[in-house]
């Protein structure tokens, strides 16, 4: 089947033949990519073509498509069962991983995304607190927003202590919810000081941190942003990475908070997916390979060459470039500098994005299909998949 018969076969039972919009490659060279396979560093699409991932799944694929031993746990577990609404000893087992490396994740509950992860959340914030209103930041994602949830949302701008500080003082806040480190509007990392300042205001205020490390956690460190800046939230909210591929997410916090979930407390929150065995499988044969093979580490490494060969080859060429990089995840971004907020991503010059994308493309390199999102590095990507890079920016460069 070719990519255009797999485009209109969907199109004709999928809303715009997409799950999530982002496939339909409307910002990047307008395709829609259809992937039959992946192994390691590397996809294979439905035409055979074979390309460097920087993708990878938008974060979860730390150790690589296809990991052996996360193969092998799945294979072993679905031969058991997937799911079967009551408990089951890998749960525990699994946070007990969890807390090894997220030590002020005290107390858990499973749930099967990021988007679910954040909103819960909240959701506890509110319920603990007693107040409605949370601070979010613009570019940052948590999920999806009904109308009603979004009157009681007070945005800022990323980077902007003084904006959050007239805020905690005007208004009865439950919690902030932050992505320690940008993701979703291209790779920011936070000002110094300015995580320390969300601490400081919440815990004057009796309000709560939300970090959101649904893309940081085992990324921009193995313990997460948390442990890279040394600021300790309320609440973390981990996905991706952390269910080996599988969908699996997680809330966990300090245990008297945690508490006010549901049956012991009044926050309902429930899920017949949740925790479930196939996700708790893959789950503790991923933690285990990236902390026995030091995975974070590695793949942070790498994606520091990458970054610096990327400047290297950007600096021979008048088109302004920046790269941005934190752990394992990294940005391009047309720009003099490297953004600090929302505002400063929508400044760069996007409009060289579709180019940009299609000449990747055509050097055998994915990365998302958006100006607005990170790339991200597994511990399996080698030299010669930096070099791949590094030569798709020096042919687009050359051409403007």
């Amino acid at each position: 089947m070719s990519m255009n018969t797999a485009a209109e076969t969907a199109k004709h039972y999928l809303v715009d033949g997409v799950n999530s919009p982002i496939r339909t490659g409307a910002s990047g060279d307008g395709e829609m990519l259809f992937i039959q396979s992946g192994s390691g560093s590397k996809v294979t699409a439905l035409d055979g073509t074979v390309y460097v991932d920087y993708v990878l799944a938008y974060g979860p694929l730390l150790l690589g498509h296809a990991h052996p031993a996360v193969v092998s746990a799945v294979t072993q577990q679905v031969q058991l069962g997937t799911v079967f609404g009551a408990c089951s000893v890998l749960e525990a087992e699994f946070a007990k991983r969890i807390q090894s490396v997220y030590p002020t994740m005290e107390t858990m509950r499973f749930v099967n995304s990021g988007a679910e992860a954040t909103l819960n959340a909240m959701r506890l914030a509110r319920g603990i607190t007693g107040r409605s209103k949370i601070i979010q930041f613009r570019g940052c994602y948590h999920g999806h927003i009904t109308p009603g949830a979004d009157t009681d949302r007070l945005l800022c701008d990323y980077n902007d202590s003084a904006s959050v500080q007239a805020l905690m003082e005007s208004e009865s806040i439950a919690g902030i919810i932050v992505e320690p480190v940008c993701g979703n509007m291209g790779v920011i990392a936070p000002e110094p000081g300015f995580l320390t300042t969300l601490r400081s205001l919440t815990s004057a205020s009796g309000s709560l941190l939300i970090f959101d490390e649904v893309m940081t956690g085992f990324r921009s460190a193995l313990g997460g942003a948390q442990s890279l800046y040394t600021i300790q939230p309320d609440i973390t909210c981990l996905a991706k990475v952390v269910g080996g591929g599988l969908p699996c997410a997680v809330v966990g916090g300090r245990t008297e908070y945690m508490h006010y979930f549901s049956p012991k407390g009044s926050v309902y929150q429930a899920g017949t997916f949740s925790g479930n065995p196939l996700c708790m499988a893959a789950g503790i044969a991923a933690i285990d390979t990236i902390v026995q093979t030091q995975a974070s580490e590695r793949a942070a490494a790498t994606a520091t060459t990458l970054a610096a060969e990327l400047r290297a080859c950007s600096a021979r060429y008048a088109t302004p470039v920046s790269v941005a990089q934190v752990g394992s995840m990294l940005s391009v971004f047309f720009s003099d500098k490297c953004p600090k907020s929302f505002a400063d991503v929508q400044q760069s010059q996007t409009a060289l994005f579709p180019s940009y994308y299609a000449a990747m493309k055509a050097a055998g390199v994915l990365i998302p299909p958006s100006p607005f999102e990170a790339y991200f590095v597994s511990s399996v990507h080698d030299a010669s998949d930096v070099a791949a890079m590094v030569r798709g920016l020096d042919e687009f460069l050359a051409t403007q």
